[in-house]
């Protein structure tokens, strides 16, 4: 009886025991957490990229009346939107922040600059322009809608009008998106390289340039993208690679036509490519440019002069359009790889047919129907 008892108050002391170290494990368990020390939850003091500032010329709760008011005050990474409503400020962007407009037809910046200045800046990088109409009613031959400075800005959904230079661009990775230019008596848009500063691959798509003096202008700009873009009754061209160095360039899916001087332009340059483009009603031109390549493109007019050269490659039209080379060269290439495939098919078929009927013949015991076979073999 001595054995079971001292049997039994050990097992409790075992019990005892288990229970006592689970209870510290739970406890240390659930309290560490608390311990910040060991938090994998990181904390910050900087709320500026969650600023939302509101503009409007009438709306009473509104934060501002005045565009530039706000983006003086405006922290980087704010977003400032417009209300609609006329706003005859020039407006200077020199932090990133992203400035988004209630509507293109609508919310419109309209300042007379000074003379050959500009409506709106953009000194900073990673800034957003969104869904505004812009013009600049200022003097000067060059008097400007948006002038960039500085690289990654980003503008969509915006109309340009009525100034002599739509968009002058002095810096590399821009993007510009279902943006409309209408009578910018200059430019819609300038890249505007030299030899001592790029403008390079900047981007533009599903944009329309419609009665300016060009469309694009390219100087000393190289490795930019043009898709899906439309140009017509442009006064001087589309697109327009003046001066020289305006390198490896594709224009791509795009509709270029009625333009009264050409409807590309390249000069002095290498490597551009025109693909999948309808080219129509004005001419193709090239003077001293070498490696153009032209594929999968409608087009009616090319002229080449001063040793250019072009490939031609796929293009429908390419037989019935007027190709002048002027001390220059091209050469009109066609995929044979289709035509080649249809004819090998076609032999393969043939050769298993006159197989298929020659065992026939051996099986067949009427010789009226043997000699007719034999006669289609």
């Amino acid at each position: 009886m001595k054995g079971w008892n001292a049997l039994i108050i050990v097992t409790l002391c075992l019990l005892l025991l288990v229970y006592e170290v689970g209870a510290h494990e739970e406890t240390k368990l659930e309290h560490k957490p608390e311990r910040l020390d060991d938090s994998p939850i990181e904390t910050t003091s900087d709320f500026s990229s969650y600023q939302r500032l509101i503009v409007s010329p009438s709306n009473p709760t509104a934060d501002f009346t005045s565009i530039q008011d706000a983006i003086d005050v405006a922290s980087n990474g704010a977003t400032i939107y417009v209300q609609a409503g006329q706003y005859r400020e020039v407006v200077n962007i020199y932090k990133k922040i992203y400035l988004i407009g209630e509507d293109s037809s609508t919310t419109l910046i309209s300042p007379s600059s000074t003379t050959n200045g500009f409506a709106l800046k953009i000194s900073a990088e990673h800034v957003l322009v969104k869904s505004f109409h812009i013009t600049n009613y200022g003097s000067g031959l060059y008097t400007t809608g948006i002038k960039i400075t500085a690289s990654h800005t980003t503008i969509q959904d915006c109309r340009i009008t009525d100034t002599p230079v739509g968009i002058a661009v002095w810096s590399s990775y821009n993007t510009f998106e279902d943006c409309e230019f209408y009578r910018c008596e200059d430019e819609g848009i300038a890249l505007l390289g030299s030899e001592s500063m790029q403008c390079d691959a900047n981007t533009m798509q599903r944009c329309t340039f419609e009665n300016n003096g060009d469309g694009i202008e390219l100087q000393h700009s190289s490795h930019n993208l043009i898709e899906e873009c439309t140009f017509q009754h442009n006064a001087h061209a589309g697109i327009d690679g003046i001066g020289s160095q305006n390198d490896d360039n594709t224009i791509r899916e795009c509709v270029i036509s009625s333009n009264e001087g050409y409807g590309v332009y390249f000069a002095h340059s290498k490597g551009n490519t025109l693909e999948h483009c309808t080219i129509i009603d004005n001419t193709i031109m090239t003077s001293s440019s070498t490696a153009t390549t032209l594929s999968y493109t409608s087009f009616d007019s090319l002229y080449l002069t001063d040793a250019s050269s072009i490939t031609i490659h796929e293009c429908p039209t390419a037989d019935s359009a007027t190709i002048r080379a002027i001390s220059s060269q091209y050469e009109i290439q066609e995929d044979t790889t289709l035509v080649q495939s249809i004819s090998s098919l076609i032999t393969s078929l043939r050769t298993r047919l006159h197989s298929l009927l020659l065992s026939l013949l051996e099986k067949l015991p009427s010789l009226r129907v043997v000699t007719l076979l034999q006669t289609l073999v």
